[in-house]
């Protein structure tokens, strides 16, 4: 598998968003959108290829148990992770709903 992605939005003082609303720190796409491309040969629909996943939540923090469940790891018992299993999005089999919200916050330094 190989996935190609990037951090959350821009600096408002660096770059814009494009045609997205907003920067880093703001809740509008601009702000929170990221890019995520995932390839897996011989485990991806050929149908899928060149689509969109538009509606799928998705961030960084739902890697790990997608990583784990891929390789057959066995996710630690006493640990409670951010994130969530979205492996059927990354595959493109289907889009998903998130469980719980994703939240972080940003140092009152930057």
């Amino acid at each position: 598998m190989i996935i190609f992605t990037s951090d959350n939005g821009s600096d408002k003082d660096v770059n814009t968003a494009g045609l997205l609303r907003g920067y880093k720190t703001n809740l509008y796409e601009g702000g929170v959108r990221e890019p995520f491309i995932s390839w897996w040969p011989g485990k991806m629909s050929k149908k899928k290829v060149g689509t969109k996943n538009t509606k799928t939540v998705m961030a960084a923090i739902d890697l790990p148990l997608a990583f784990m469940e891929i390789s057959g790891a066995t996710p630690d018992e006493n640990v409670d992770y951010d994130g969530e299993m979205m492996l059927d999005a990354i595959t493109g089999k289907k889009q998903q709903k998130r469980s719980k919200p994703i939240f972080w916050i940003r140092p009152p330094d930057r």
